[in-house]
Protein backbone atom coordinates (compact mmCIF):
# COMPACT_ATOMS: atom_id res chain seq x y z
CA UNK A 1 0.00 0.00 0.00
CA UNK A 2 2.83 2.38 0.63
CA UNK A 3 4.19 1.77 -2.87
CA UNK A 4 0.93 2.76 -4.53
CA UNK A 5 0.62 5.93 -2.39
CA UNK A 6 4.14 6.95 -3.38
CA UNK A 7 3.40 6.40 -7.05
CA UNK A 8 0.15 8.36 -6.95
CA UNK A 9 1.77 11.25 -5.06
CA UNK A 10 4.58 11.35 -7.64
CA UNK A 11 2.04 11.51 -10.44
CA UNK A 12 0.33 14.53 -8.85
CA UNK A 13 3.52 16.61 -8.46
CA UNK A 14 3.77 17.62 -12.13
CA UNK A 15 0.34 19.19 -11.81
CA UNK A 16 1.70 21.37 -9.00
CA UNK A 17 4.86 22.30 -10.92
CA UNK A 18 3.04 23.45 -14.08
CA UNK A 19 1.00 26.23 -12.37
CA UNK A 20 4.12 27.42 -10.55
CA UNK A 21 6.07 27.63 -13.83
CA UNK A 22 3.20 29.50 -15.52
CA UNK A 23 3.05 31.93 -12.59
CA UNK A 24 6.81 32.61 -12.79
CA UNK A 25 6.66 33.20 -16.55
CA UNK A 26 3.75 35.63 -16.07
CA UNK A 27 5.71 37.54 -13.41
CA UNK A 28 8.76 37.84 -15.69
CA UNK A 29 6.59 39.05 -18.57
CA UNK A 30 4.96 41.70 -16.39
CA UNK A 31 8.32 42.88 -15.06
CA UNK A 32 9.75 42.88 -18.60
CA UNK A 33 6.87 45.06 -19.79
CA UNK A 34 7.90 47.83 -17.41
CA UNK A 35 11.62 47.61 -18.22
CA UNK A 36 11.62 47.58 -22.03
CA UNK A 37 14.88 48.18 -23.85
CA UNK A 38 14.96 50.75 -26.67
CA UNK A 39 13.97 49.36 -30.07
CA UNK A 40 16.78 49.18 -32.61
CA UNK A 41 15.99 49.37 -36.33
CA UNK A 42 17.33 46.12 -37.80
CA UNK A 43 17.36 47.68 -41.28
CA UNK A 44 20.27 49.91 -40.41
CA UNK A 45 23.57 48.52 -41.60
CA UNK A 46 26.57 50.74 -40.95
CA UNK A 47 29.59 49.44 -42.80
CA UNK A 48 32.96 51.04 -43.41
CA UNK A 49 32.03 54.67 -43.61
CA UNK A 50 34.00 57.79 -42.95
CA UNK A 51 32.21 59.37 -40.04
CA UNK A 52 33.04 62.65 -38.41
CA UNK A 53 31.90 62.81 -34.81
CA UNK A 54 29.87 65.94 -34.34
CA UNK A 55 28.80 67.73 -31.18
CA UNK A 56 25.55 66.95 -29.47
CA UNK A 57 22.74 69.48 -29.28
CA UNK A 58 19.69 69.84 -27.11
CA UNK A 59 16.32 71.37 -28.06
CA UNK A 60 13.97 72.97 -25.57
CA UNK A 61 10.82 75.08 -25.72
CA UNK A 62 10.76 78.50 -24.10
CA UNK A 63 7.72 80.28 -22.68
CA UNK A 64 7.04 82.02 -26.00
CA UNK A 65 6.79 78.63 -27.81
CA UNK A 66 9.97 79.23 -29.87
CA UNK A 67 12.20 76.21 -30.23
CA UNK A 68 15.86 76.92 -29.65
CA UNK A 69 18.87 74.67 -30.07
CA UNK A 70 21.57 74.83 -27.42
CA UNK A 71 25.00 73.59 -28.42
CA UNK A 72 26.29 71.34 -25.63
CA UNK A 73 29.86 70.85 -26.78
CA UNK A 74 32.14 71.44 -29.75
CA UNK A 75 31.45 73.44 -32.87
CA UNK A 76 28.00 74.06 -34.31
CA UNK A 77 27.95 71.74 -37.38
CA UNK A 78 25.98 74.36 -39.33
CA UNK A 79 28.92 76.78 -38.97
CA UNK A 80 31.48 74.38 -40.47
CA UNK A 81 33.07 75.20 -43.83
CA UNK A 82 32.47 71.67 -45.13
CA UNK A 83 29.46 69.36 -45.17
CA UNK A 84 29.90 66.34 -42.93
CA UNK A 85 27.88 63.17 -42.50
CA UNK A 86 27.94 59.39 -42.56
CA UNK A 87 26.61 56.36 -44.40
CA UNK A 88 23.72 54.85 -42.45
CA UNK A 89 22.88 51.99 -44.84
CA UNK A 90 24.84 50.31 -47.62
CA UNK A 91 23.47 46.88 -48.46
CA UNK A 92 21.72 44.68 -51.01
CA UNK A 93 17.94 44.73 -50.67
CA UNK A 94 15.96 42.69 -53.19
CA UNK A 95 17.22 43.54 -56.69
CA UNK A 96 18.91 46.78 -55.58
CA UNK A 97 22.00 47.95 -53.78
CA UNK A 98 20.79 50.74 -51.49
CA UNK A 99 22.82 53.54 -49.96
CA UNK A 100 21.43 55.95 -47.36
CA UNK A 101 23.28 58.68 -45.54
CA UNK A 102 22.76 61.32 -42.90
CA UNK A 103 24.21 64.81 -43.11
CA UNK A 104 25.14 66.68 -39.94
CA UNK A 105 24.02 70.10 -41.18
CA UNK A 106 20.67 71.64 -42.00
CA UNK A 107 20.83 72.28 -45.76
CA UNK A 108 17.82 73.78 -47.51
CA UNK A 109 18.81 72.51 -50.97
CA UNK A 110 21.58 70.84 -52.94
CA UNK A 111 22.63 67.60 -54.59
CA UNK A 112 24.43 64.39 -53.72
CA UNK A 113 26.50 62.80 -56.49
CA UNK A 114 27.34 59.11 -56.14
CA UNK A 115 30.28 57.58 -58.00
CA UNK A 116 30.94 53.83 -57.65
CA UNK A 117 34.15 52.21 -58.96
CA UNK A 118 35.15 48.57 -59.33
CA UNK A 119 38.04 46.98 -61.20
CA UNK A 120 35.86 46.47 -64.29
CA UNK A 121 33.31 49.30 -64.34
CA UNK A 122 31.80 52.39 -62.76
CA UNK A 123 28.35 53.76 -61.96
CA UNK A 124 27.09 57.30 -61.30
CA UNK A 125 23.84 58.72 -59.92
CA UNK A 126 22.54 61.99 -58.48
CA UNK A 127 19.99 62.63 -55.71
CA UNK A 128 18.55 65.78 -54.18
CA UNK A 129 19.12 66.88 -50.59
CA UNK A 130 16.08 66.48 -48.31
CA UNK A 131 15.76 68.50 -45.10
CA UNK A 132 14.47 67.38 -41.74
CA UNK A 133 14.04 69.29 -38.47
CA UNK A 134 17.72 69.93 -37.70
CA UNK A 135 19.73 67.95 -40.27
CA UNK A 136 19.53 66.83 -43.87
CA UNK A 137 19.93 63.72 -45.95
CA UNK A 138 20.03 62.68 -49.58
CA UNK A 139 16.95 61.14 -51.17
CA UNK A 140 18.93 57.91 -51.23
CA UNK A 141 20.34 55.70 -53.93
CA UNK A 142 18.63 52.50 -55.15
CA UNK A 143 21.02 51.00 -57.70
CA UNK A 144 19.71 48.02 -59.69
CA UNK A 145 22.05 45.06 -59.25
CA UNK A 146 21.92 44.59 -63.03
CA UNK A 147 24.05 47.78 -63.25
CA UNK A 148 26.72 46.44 -60.89
CA UNK A 149 29.03 43.49 -61.39
CA UNK A 150 29.94 41.17 -58.53
CA UNK A 151 32.99 42.10 -56.53
CA UNK A 152 34.39 44.91 -54.44
CA UNK A 153 33.20 48.46 -55.08
CA UNK A 154 34.54 51.75 -53.70
CA UNK A 155 32.11 54.63 -53.69
CA UNK A 156 32.15 58.33 -52.99
CA UNK A 157 29.29 60.73 -52.46
CA UNK A 158 30.00 64.39 -53.13
CA UNK A 159 27.54 66.78 -51.52
CA UNK A 160 26.95 70.29 -52.89
CA UNK A 161 24.84 72.97 -51.20
CA UNK A 162 25.44 76.63 -51.98
CA UNK A 163 29.12 77.33 -51.44
CA UNK A 164 29.63 74.30 -49.16
CA UNK A 165 30.79 70.87 -50.29
CA UNK A 166 31.46 67.57 -48.59
CA UNK A 167 32.71 64.08 -49.40
CA UNK A 168 31.69 60.75 -47.86
CA UNK A 169 33.54 57.55 -48.80
CA UNK A 170 32.66 53.88 -48.47
CA UNK A 171 33.29 50.35 -49.74
CA UNK A 172 30.95 47.46 -50.48
CA UNK A 173 31.11 43.88 -51.71
CA UNK A 174 28.37 42.84 -54.07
Amino acid sequence: MTKSRRRSSLRRRPFLIIPIVILLVAIFLIIGHFYKKPVVDDDTDISQDTTTSMPSAQTFESNNDDKQTIQNEGEDPNQLEIITGSITTARVSGDNFIIRLSLDQFLSSGTCELTMQSDASSYQATAQIVTSAATSTCEGFDIPLSNLSSGKWAYSIEIYSGSKTGLILGEASI
